[in-house]
């Protein structure tokens, strides 16, 4: 079972044996945290009120639903926030959690709350959108509204079949459905800044499938990384935290079957008033297909009560090319 097989298996166990992982948890992390990171307060909360009793998970049990809670529980969390009065909460930070909490279904990875940027292929910053899989039949057909588009856009002006490997550009494909063209807020290990969708397109190989779509922003700074973008100009405090890193899932080889980069993720942000939530990256040389270059990720980690991590957002390029396995 590959990383994204064990997606789609795990985030159908039930809610009650995750709340037995996150909530009912009482053992110490044992890990020591530098003192000048506010770590989580460990008050009474509508999380952990919410225990029940189940039978005992197995340790991949406790590593999956970690790493792909159910949306159940990740509402939770939400609402937990977005309950209390905090006035040092930047109100664009309440927005933005607002909007993960709805969950929109059916969007185009450019209007989503967040999305993942990479620079596969060693080409230029991308916003990848990997679509699903669908089974129709006996066969498994892409399912996005970017794959509609381009499928529509093809048609349209007559252009040849998105070939089976290579890098296909839309040419106009922008201009032609987007009013106003789409601009949105990127983030580095640094800063934030305003950017603009250029382009569409889709690069396929036998194990590696995905559309992204280019954009122009401020020229970056040297040894400057994209990370992700949002249309919410969120307020961070940007820097990392060890004491946050050492709490963060590691790689498990019994549980994943497939080659990844959780050892190296380390956080790059808090997201100001929230002294609970981090957005983590793996900071490597990144798409280079090589053995240290497997699954770069980015994610929004939220910090329970009682030291836990609960992956609330998470996206990897499967690099290595785990499909195929």
């Amino acid at each position: 079972m590959n990383l994204n097989h064990s997606i789609r298996l795990f985030l159908v166990l039930s809610t009650t044996l995750v709340f037995t992982i996150f909530v009912s948890c009482t053992e110490e992390s044992g890990k020591k945290t530098n003192t000048d990171v506010a770590m989580p307060k460990k008050s009474n909360s509508t999380i952990s009120q919410q225990a029940t009793k189940a039978k005992p998970l197995s340790a991949c049990d406790k590593f999956q639903l970690a790493l792909f809670p159910t949306d159940s529980i990740k509402q939770l969390v939400f609402d937990e926030i977005l309950s209390t009065e905090d006035e040092t909460i930047p109100l664009v930070n309440k927005n933005f959690l607002r909007a993960m909490a709805r969950n929109p279904q059916d969007s185009l990875v450019i209007y989503e709350t967040i999305f993942p940027v990479f620079k596969p292929q060693g080409n230029e910053p991308r916003i990848t959108a990997v679509p699903k899989l669908i089974k129709e039949n006996d066969n498994y057909v892409e399912s996005s509204l970017e794959a509609d588009i381009t499928s529509t856009y093809i048609e349209a002006h007559k252009l040849e079949p998105i070939p089976e490997n290579g890098t296909q550009y839309f040419k106009g494909i922008i201009q032609d459905n987007f009013t106003p063209i789409p601009e949105f807020f990127y983030f580095t290990e640094t800063t934030k800044e305003k950017a603009t969708v250029t382009g569409l397109g889709k690069y396929s190989s036998d194990c590696l499938n995905y559309y992204f779509y280019t954009f122009k922003g401020k020229p970056l700074k040297p040894k400057t990384h994209i990370l992700f973008g949002s249309p919410f100009p969120l307020e961070l405090t940007f820097g990392n935290y060890p004491a946050i890193d050492s709490l963060l899932i590691q790689d498990n080889d019994q549980c994943l079957d497939c080659p990844n980069d959780l050892l190296l993720q380390q956080t790059f942000a808090q997201v100001k008033g929230i002294p609970q939530l981090y957005f983590v990256y793996t900071p490597h040389k990144e798409y280079a297909n090589t053995d240290s270059d497997k699954t770069p990720m980015r994610a929004l980690v939220y910090i329970t009560k009682d030291n836990k991590p609960l992956y609330l957002w998470y996206d990897a390029l499967d690099v290595f090319g785990c499909d195929c396995l």
